[in-house]
């Protein structure tokens, strides 16, 4: 009897889109340049020693965290064109964020400056959502929702045919089916704290026009 097939990984519990798929979408686009080679290596060797720290841990403390660290290392791996997959580095990254502590300062690795609208390349609207799944995950949801909402407003630029210096192309498509499954598992994770009553957060309304773009 031959071995069961294994499943492909999926980006979301909930929307269960396979990262394969959405890898040979993004991977149709040969515009994108390769990013500085030694950022590359500099990120590839911060997740190294965030993963040996990891494995160091004793305490669920430093267990915590070490996740924490080693979710922040995949998603600045998955920030360069020489991540083979950044969407497996990103779904990870969201993993071990779970495995990380909740609230408190601990938002604070996932905290970066956003690009102009008009300048953010959808490698970089792709690590925003990143880090927003990343926030939901540690339970900042007003900040993942924030994130997310932003990136859609810049997807809504390019999906718009009015917008001529917005391409619309296989990259952003990914980013438009990302957006719509990263609202819908923070909508989720809102929806499971208040029927588990762990916590009295609310998710904020979701923009019309952002609710409108994330279900196109």
């Amino acid at each position: 009897k031959p071995p069961a097939a294994r499943p492909r990984p999926k980006i979301s519990k909930l929307i269960k889109v396979p990262t394969s798929v959405l890898l040979d979408e993004w991977s149709k686009d040969e515009s994108a340049k390769l990013t500085n080679a030694g950022e590359a290596e500099r990120a590839m060797k911060k997740m190294d020693y965030a993963m040996k720290s990891l494995r160091k841990s004793r305490t669920l403390n430093a267990l915590e965290q070490s996740s924490l660290d080693v979710s922040a290392a995949l998603i600045d791996v998955a920030a360069t064109e020489e991540c083979y997959n950044p969407f497996l580095c990103l779904q990870q990254a969201a993993m071990y964020a779970e495995l990380g502590s909740k609230l408190g300062s601990n938002d604070e690795p996932f905290k970066k400056c956003l690009p102009s609208k008009e300048r953010c390349t959808a490698l970089e609207a792709l690590v925003i959502l990143g880090r927003a799944d990343c926030l939901r995950a540690i339970l900042f949801l007003h900040e993942a929702q924030y994130l997310c909402s932003w990136v859609i407003s810049v997807c809504r630029l390019h999906r718009d045919r009015q917008e001529a210096t917005f391409l619309w192309n296989d990259r952003w498509r990914v980013i438009g089916v990302l957006c719509y499954v990263t609202k819908a598992t923070i909508d989720q994770t809102g929806e499971d704290l208040r029927n588990n009553k762990k916590s009295a957060l609310t998710l904020r309304k979701w923009e019309d026009g952002a609710q409108e773009e994330a279900n196109r």
